[in-house]
């Protein structure tokens, strides 16, 4: 048994470091090929998030219009074929370490592109046909049902044991962590999530995190655990709104 845990501890400590190792990158001054390949697609990463949002709103704020929105689903996984096809094609021939960036970086001006058209749609929902172009939307505050800033749970506070940059590493790590902190916690309440999901949290995030708990001495409380005191030390209480989901 102790030779389980000393294993699932070493585990969390290699997905904590991993994780930091990816995050020392400053792409303000990137140089090197690799760390502007890791830039190139975080922007990527970024932009298709942020389409994703806009699309997930769009399917919160369509209920009881099944038809239009299978529609749109159909519409928007053939665009996606579309953007990453377009975009293979447009670059083929081209050979060297630059070409993932310059596939990346054709892939995040399409996503920006359909992300104002998915933008558009949402805002014809929520403020009609004759809604200004300039119209601010906090997508933050979108109700699952009505648009309105209903959609959320009762602020209450979260334990994060970890969070991560949006790509395919930071998706791995976090996966990794929340799959050995509930085998090293006996807890499967801990998951791994998207931020933006959580009213109150820097968005654009994968975490790792366990809650809601009703007061923040509670979170802390369990945060004291001795395996996340001794692995995960940078852990911290937040509290948040936990987003409303179908």
């Amino acid at each position: 048994m102790k030779v389980k845990q000393w294993m699932i501890a070493v585990s969390l400590s290699w997905c904590v470091m991993q994780t930091s190792a990816a995050l020392e990158i400053d792409c303000d001054k990137a140089q090197s090929g690799p760390e502007m390949q890791y830039c190139e697609e975080q922007s990527f990463n970024a932009a298709d998030a942020e389409m994703n949002r806009v699309y997930k709103a769009l399917k919160q704020n369509m209920a009881g219009r099944a038809d239009a929105w299978q529609a749109l689903q159909k519409a928007q996984k053939l665009w996606v074929s579309f953007r990453d096809a377009h975009c293979e094609a447009d670059t083929w021939g081209m050979m060297g370490t630059g070409l993932g960036d310059l596939i990346n970086n054709c892939r995040e001006a399409l996503t920006e592109q359909r992300t104002a058209y998915l933008r558009r749609l949402l805002r014809e929902q929520l403020y009609g046909e004759t809604a200004p172009m300039n119209a601010e939307m906090d997508m933050s505050a979108m109700s699952v049902e009505s648009g309105t800033a209903s959609g959320y749970e009762p602020a209450a506070w979260f334990a994060i044991l970890g969070s991560f940059q949006m790509s395919d590493a930071g998706s791995k790590a976090a996966s990794e962590l929340a799959s050995v902190a509930q085998q090293a916690l006996n807890d499967d309440s801990i998951i791994m999530s998207e931020s933006v999901f959580y009213r109150g949290l820097t968005e654009g995030l994968y975490v790792v995190l366990k809650g809601p708990f009703e007061t923040s001495a509670n979170a802390k409380a369990w945060l004291k655990h001795p395996l996340i005191q001794q692995h995960l030390p940078d852990a911290y209480v937040k509290k948040a709104e936990a987003r409303v989901m179908d």
